[in-house]
């Protein structure tokens, strides 16, 4: 979800007509999770991915197929032959939803659960086709967005409150008088804190590391020479303080911490206040 986000809203700012393809479900071992997205526009540009590759091309084309009929399609895609012309994986099969991308109140109420670090879960209508593409949000407040199918909607919020706060994904499968209907549900978890005490070397490079996947990063430092934003660009907080006093001003419940000033005047004070604060690591 992070992923796309930047492009997604650069191109929807722009008027680009934009398809949305989700990774719904997976059978086997397949290069994403599902969850994955992948973003297709009318005029031809592509952000994130769905697969390694081995499906790509198929879903751009079926994407714009989409935007022109303006309804959700849910593709399955399994175990390619040794054809060159082939559409499929080597050792998986995937469920992908591809449909019409719309800034509805759903997704406004993930988008800023992401953008804000809080729990959410998205819950997406992916058959019978009559509902395909129908979704609801439940927020860290308990407040539901959007419905997808009236009396289901019950089943569904239970479902998605079990998942609240955890990163996990599934499918449901509802039994309802015209069939079953499959919802499949993500939840979004708040990223992962690292607090980093000393704007060192290693820290830079740590910084960079935690960002690529997906950490929240905050840098604490009291020699204003070592935490300028050019040292930690991606960092989404850089705090000139000294490491104690700062590392006790904030929640650190479950964060993971590291200190690196390598001067026993900072990382004393630091450790020792890491180590009371309920850290999930420190090191």
């Amino acid at each position: 979800m992070r992923d796309i986000l930047g492009d997604l809203d650069c191109w929807h700012q722009q008027g680009e007509a934009i398809a949305l393809a989700t990774l719904v479900q997976v059978h086997g071992s397949a290069p994403r999770l599902a969850g994955a997205r992948m973003l297709v526009t009318r005029s031809g540009r592509m952000a994130g991915s769905v697969s390694g590759g081995c499906v790509e091309n198929d879903i751009v084309a079926r994407a714009l197929q989409v935007l022109d009929e303006g309804r959700a399609v849910l593709t399955r895609y399994g175990i390619a032959d040794d054809s060159e012309l082939a559409v499929g994986l080597t050792c998986a099969e995937i469920e992908v939803l591809i449909e019409p991308f719309h800034a509805t109140p759903v997704w406004n109420a993930v988008r800023q659960a992401v953008e804000t670090h809080g729990p959410v879960v998205l819950a997406m209508a992916i058959a019978p086709a009559a509902l395909a593409g129908r979704v609801l949000a439940l927020r860290a407040d308990a407040a539901v967005v959007g419905e997808i199918a009236g009396d289901l909607d019950t089943a569904i919020v239970a479902a998605a409150r079990q998942v609240l706060g955890t990163d996990a994904t599934r499918v449901l499968e509802l039994p309802g008088d015209g069939g079953a209907t499959r919802v499949f549900l993500q939840a979004i978890a708040p990223p992962l804190r690292l607090v980093i005490s000393g704007g060192s070397h290693v820290a830079v490079a740590l910084a960079r590391m935690a960002k690529q996947i997906g950490m929240h990063v905050t840098v604490i430092d009291a020699r204003s020479a070592y935490i300028p934003r050019q040292r930690f660009p991606d960092a989404d907080a850089l705090l000139h303080a000294s490491p104690g006093k700062a590392l006790a001003s904030l929640d650190l419940n479950g964060a993971f911490i590291v200190s690196l000033t390598h001067d026993l005047k900072f990382d004393v004070p630091a450790l020792a206040t890491a180590l009371r604060s309920g850290a999930a690591y420190v090191g």
